[in-house]
Parts: structure tokens; sequence; C-alpha cells
């Protein structure tokens, strides 16, 4: 479950998520594959990451960007449901990585905006 202000007085439900009480539950059928996600591999061979599934938390204790890049998936596949635009969603990106202090954020934000997926 995420927390965000842009779902304040939001109502939404389908297969894939819920939206009550200003809190969105991602359900079992979301599917979504963020930027981040496609470094693992890459990271994995050299040894800097372990093989299995990403953990909220990167392997040597530094934030990772799993929660915001699942929050950035959701809002760009349902932006118009929410009302929400893309450089909003890239500025709310951009912040929860800057409130989780993620190491090299201004870099993560660049290449999900550039590379990223496109919403609906």
């Amino acid at each position: 479950m995420l927390k965000h202000e842009c779902f304040q007085g939001v109502e939404f439900e389908d297969e894939q998520i819920s939206v009550a009480d200003g809190l969105l539950t991602v359900k079992p059928g979301f599917q979504w594959r963020s930027f981040s996600m496609g470094f693992h591999a890459p990271l994995v061979f050299f040894g800097l990451a372990r093989m299995g599934v990403i953990d909220k938390v990167f392997v040597y204790g530094q934030p990772w960007t799993i929660e915001h890049s699942l929050l950035r998936a959701v809002l760009l596949q349902y932006s118009r449901t929410f009302g929400v635009d893309r450089a909003r969603i890239d500025a709310i990106y951009a912040q929860g990585l800057l409130d989780a202090k993620v190491p090299l954020r201004g870099l993560w934000s660049a290449l999900a905006r550039w590379f990223g997926p496109r919403g609906a």
C-alpha cells in the first residue's frame, strides 16, 4: 500500500489496483517493469546485486527505487483516471526519490523520464 496526496478524495477499484482514503493498493495481477529493474541483470552479472527478486533496499544498504517506480507505473497507466499529467508524474517520482534519499536520484529521474514507459 502506498499513500500519496494525488490519491486524496479518489475512490477507484479495478482488477489491478484500488484507491480509497488516499491509499493505493496494488493487486497481485498488476504487471509493470521499471527502468531500474532493467539494471538488475547487469548488476547481478558484475556482482553488485544478488540474484532473485529485487529488494526495496539495495544490497549495500542504499535505498532502491522500487516503491517509487511502482507508484510512477500506476500513475502513468491511470493518468486519465487520476487526472495527473506526465510532468506531474515525473515530479512525484523525483520528489519520492529525494524524500527516500536514493543515491543518484537526479540520474534515476532523468533516465525514467527519457527511457521509461509512457503513459496511457
